[in-house]
Parts: C-alpha cells; sequence; structure tokens
C-alpha cells in the first residue's frame, strides 16, 4: 500500500515503528548497549575531562557575573544549579529496572552563600571591595522602600530570561548573527532595555574568548588557554582578548584577573551600572591553607577563594559520574527487557513518543504543502512546528522554564520571528500555528506525560514492594 499526501499508511507506519523500536532498543537498553557503552566511556573520558572543565568554568563562573551585575541569588542563575546525585538502587527498585537513582545535589547544603549575592560577595570578595561593591550595587527595588535611582523594577518573566534563557541560548549558538537576532527578537517582545541585551552579549563573548586568548588563575585550563599578549604599560601589564561584540565587530579589551572577566567595568563595552572599576590585582579573597609537614618553611600559603573549589567539586563530581551514563541512559530497564525489545516498556515508552512527533507532522504536512514543494523546505516546516510543542513540554534540558510563563501570543510572536531569521515564510508559519492552535495544550501534556510515564510507575510499584 503507498502512502499519498493527505491520507495515513497505518501499516507502513507500524512497520517502520517497529524496526526503529529494535533499532533503538539494541542501540540503547539491551545488555549489550550497555557493555559497548561503558567501554566508550573508557576511551572517551581524556577528552569529556577537557571539554568538561571548559565547559563548567565558562558557564558558572560567567552566570555568576550576570548574577552580581543584575542582584541574582547565584544558585538562582542556570546553570549553576544543576547538579547531580548518583546513589545504587534498593533491592525493590533494582527488581523494578531501576539500574540507578538520580536525584538533584543541593549545593545550598554545601555552599549556602550560593543563596544570597550578599554572602557570596563577603565570602569571596576581600575588603573594603566587598564593602564598596554591596554599597554601590543596584538592587530589586520594592515600592516605597527603595530609593530613586539605586534599584531597578522588573517584571518576573524577564527576570526569568535574564537568569536562564539568555544563557541557554549561548550555549546553544550557531552562529553570533543568529545568537543576536534572537535577542533582539526577546528584548522586543517583553519589553528589556537594548543596553541590558548588549551588555549580555558582549560580557558572555568576553567571557568565552578569554579563556582562549589568556590564561587567567582559577578561570585558565592548562592545555587549552595560551599566555596572552600583553596590552598596555601598566603593571602587571593586562592581555589583549579580541572578540566580537553586540555589533559583531571585532574589539580587544585588557584582562588580569577572573574578576575583570566576570563583573570588571571596560571602557567602551560595559554601560554605567553594570560594571565595577577593579584593582589590577585580583580582588578574589586567597583563604590561608595549611601545608602538613615535614615543609614547616611552607606551613601556610595562600589558596583559592571559595567559589573556586565550589567549580573544582562540580566538575570532578561530573567527571566521576561520567562513567555512570550507560546505565543512566538505560534505566528504568529490568533484565527481561534487555534481553527482548517486545517486553521493553521503556522502547514501547520512546515509540509512543515517536508516534505522537509522526501524528504532529502529518497534522501539519498538507497546510505545508500548499505552499512548499522542496523537500529540504518541508522538514524545516515540521521542525518549526516540533519546536512549536516543545517549547513548553520540555523535561530534560535547562533554560526554557521562562517559556512557560509566557503568554500564548508572546509565545507566538517569538516562535515566528525565530523561525522567519531561519529563513521560512511568516505566511506559512501562521498557516501552521493554525492548524494545531487547538492541539496544542493536550500535544505537550500528553508529550510531559509519556515522558514521565515509566519512571513514576517503576518507583510507584518498588514503593508497593518495600
Amino acid at each position: 500500500m503507498s502512502m499519498t499526501r493527505n491520507t495515513l499508511d497505518l501499516a507502513s507506519l507500524i512497520k517502520s515503528i517497529r524496526q526503529q523500536k529494535q533499532k533503538y532498543h539494541a542501540k540503547v537498553l539491551s545488555q549489550d548497549a550497555i557493555y559497548v557503552g561503558w567501554l566508550r566511556t573508557l576511551d572517551l573520558e581524556d577528552l569529556f575531562s577537557e571539554d568538561l572543565w571548559q565547559i563548567v568554568l565558562q558557564f558558572n563562573l560567567g552566570a555568576i557575573g550576570i548574577s552580581i551585575n543584575f542582584d541574582f541569588p547565584p544558585i538562582d542563575v542556570q546553570p549553576i544549579d544543576i547538579s547531580f546525585d548518583v546513589e545504587l538502587p534498593t533491592v525493590e527498585e533494582f527488581l523494578q529496572g531501576i539500574l540507578l537513582v538520580i536525584t538533584i545535589h543541593d549545593l545550598l547544603k554545601d555552599y549556602p552563600w550560593l543563596g544570597s549575592l550578599e554572602d557570596y560577595i563577603t565570602t569571596n570578595i576581600e575588603e573594603p571591595y566587598s564593602l564598596e561593591m554591596l554599597k554601590s550595587m543596584c538592587k530589586k527595588g520594592y515600592y516605597g522602600y527603595s530609593r530613586y535611582l539605586r534599584a531597578y523594577y522588573d517584571p518576573v518573566l524577564v527576570r526569568d530570561f535574564l537568569r536562564s534563557f539568555l544563557i541557554r541560548l549561548w550555549a546553544g549558538r550557531e552562529t553570533l548573527l543568529t545568537l543576536k537576532r534572537d535577542y533582539e527578537i526577546l528584548a522586543d517582545i517583553l519589553g528589556i532595555n537594548k543596553w541590558v541585551i548588549r551588555s549580555i552579549f558582549d560580557r558572555l563573548s568576553l567571557f568565552n574568548k578569554a579563556q582562549y586568548d589568556t590564561f587567567i588563575l582559577g578561570y585558565g585550563v592548562l592545555g587549552l588557554s595560551r599566555l596572552g599578549k600583553p596590552l598596555g604599560d601598566p603593571v602587571p601589564a593586562p592581555s589583549e582578548v579580541i572578540f566580537r561584540n553586540y555589533d559583531l565587530q571585532y574589539t580587544r579589551a585588557g584582562i588580569t584577573t577572573l574578576d575583570h572577566v566576570q563583573f570588571g567595568f571596560i571602557l567602551g563595552m560595559t554601560p554605567l551600572g553594570y560594571g565595577f572599576l577593579c584593582p589590577p590585582r585580583s580582588i578574589y579573597k586567597k583563604p590561608p591553607v595549611k601545608l602538613p609537614s615535614p615543609y614547616p618553611e611552607f606551613a601556610v600559603h595562600k589558596g583559592s577563594p571559595p567559589v573556586r573549589e565550589f567549580v573544582e567539586r562540580k566538575v570532578l563530581r561530573t567527571l566521576f559520574q561520567f562513567r555512570y551514563l550507560p546505565l543512566a541512559f538505560a534505566n528504568y530497564n529490568t533484565s527481561e527487557e534487555q534481553m527482548d525489545y517486545h517486553k521493553s516498556e521503556r522502547t514501547d515508552q520512546w515509540a509512543s513518543l515517536q508516534m505522537l512527533r509522526y501524528a504532529i507532522e502529518k497534522l501539519v504536512d498538507p497546510v505545508i504543502r500548499q505552499y512548499e514543494s522542496n523537500p529540504v523546505k518541508i522538514r524545516a516546516y515540521k521542525s518549526a512546528a516540533l519546536h512549536l510543542i516543545n517549547l513548553k513540554a520540555k523535561r530534560h534540558v535547562w533554560g526554557f522554564e521562562a517559556f512557560y510563563k509566557m503568554s500564548e501570543n508572546q509565545l507566538k510572536e517569538y516562535w515566528i520571528r525565530h523561525w522567519v531569521q531561519q529563513g521560512l515564510k511568516p505566511e506559512v508559519l501562521e498557516a501552521i500555528y493554525e492548524r494545531v492552535k487547538l492541539w496544542l495544550k493536550p500535544l505537550r501534556i500528553e508529550k510531559l506525560k509519556l515522558g514521565l510515564r515509566v519512571k513514576q510507575s517503576r518507583f510507584s510499584l518498588a514503593r508497593l514492594l518495600s
């Protein structure tokens, strides 16, 4: 039976899904897949370690810089709060196919100063600089209490985008041009001051290039960062960092220490009120650390600031958990299910999600074909339709929480303008939206329910047996 343009060939689709289920099970959930995956983690561990040091330092220390400039508690700025604990299951849990118990690690128990910007500054920054920073910071305002021109007022939605999605966009950027356009779309829809967007873009761009162009204690990575070229005459001479600013033009900045990159005022880049004048040397604390005997002459030396210890432990915890990845991917999967994909509930769950995807694509296919015959363009429009569903149906990816608080009109405007800048036509996107708008809420709910179904049922059964 052949598929026509407007009808669903159910027999062919079922056959295709069955084949895909078998491949998915063989590559992810089978016993061979778990063993081969574990061997691959051993092969990739060194490469993973190199990338991990780069990424965790960049995005965690960069996020802290944004928290200081915008008066967020550091723990609120993602991806700082992303950290996991991995434990072995109980006997009852293991019998239900739970291979690992993965929970969010409460960083505030280990580092309570992450929960307050004032505590972060007093814990990590030397006096008198910490006192001056706290005194001069422009804080979030409260009507009837805060002084005029010494506070700012922001809607909750804007605050959520500043602390999460703008960093997420930077992490997943394709080009700086598309990133800038996305920033401009969000600024326009949410009414964010353009200088705020420019400030974040320039700071993240500088932070990214500084890790490569110069070696900064507490931020540089051995084997990745290089000794920088001196810029100017001051002692110590700042290193030259060349980066692309919001106008996509190459510019240079003189950087000496970590605090310069995070929140230092840089002439020609930093708007007034979004940076601090820093001395040539670092203003981070260097607490004394005692060395064990038999080296009494080196009994005390200067250690790293607490924030550096926090980031280092986060890297080491993630690196230690890397070998758990094959088990994490194959979680909620009994030994019987590992041997036969017909009995695997995880495989059925994956197939249900695929069927939901095909249903969405089939729903919009006749609309797209009224305007397009190019297969590449048709695929792009179908991807846009899936993106519209997924913006409010994410389970694992950080940075998307703010979309749940957007109105449907705001979400629609962002979605259309985002895909227009990818080369799609607004009238086709409008037609797709009209086609699916009645189904948006139930499709999103169904996607989230399907994604959580096996996990919830397995833990529920384990509790009944215990």
